[in-house]
């Protein structure tokens, strides 16, 4: 059974632009270290109060909210400053590693489109497009 769904959206006060990366290897969503400002504090609250950050407090280390590679079977989830969301796996049930299996993956796509044949014909747009850009 599911449980609840927590949602976390883009931290654009106290969080940075990494929303998401992909490469041959893996597929990053969100990652980094808070904004840092002129005097190399971080922004909002993402250390101890103030914007300071503790590097000896185990909550201060960042990384990628999601990074999958790329056969999307294995991934690892950390603290993330880009959307300000903890971990979305419990590491204390990982057994020694903070890899994770994918048993079951849902998709979710932004689109203007509202079926699939608008989705072909903008796809086939830009394709054409881009084939005279080149």
């Amino acid at each position: 059974r599911e449980s609840s769904l927590e949602v976390f959206p883009w931290n654009a006060k106290d969080g940075n632009r990494n929303v998401q990366l992909s490469d041959r290897k893996k597929l990053f969503v969100g990652g980094g270290d808070p904004e840092v400002d002129d005097y190399g504090m971080h922004n909002g609250s993402g250390g101890s109060g103030g914007g300071e950050r503790n590097d000896n407090d185990s909550n201060s280390q960042w990384g990628m909210a999601l990074a999958l590679d790329k056969d999307l079977l294995r991934g690892t989830s950390s603290r993330c400053a880009t959307f300000g969301s903890n971990p979305l796996i419990d590491k204390s049930r990982l057994e020694g590693s903070e890899v994770f299996e994918i048993m079951n993956m849902e998709i979710w796509a932004l689109t203007p489109c509202v079926n699939e044949e608008m989705a072909e014909e903008l796809e086939l747009g830009r394709t054409f497009v881009m084939g005279f850009h080149q």
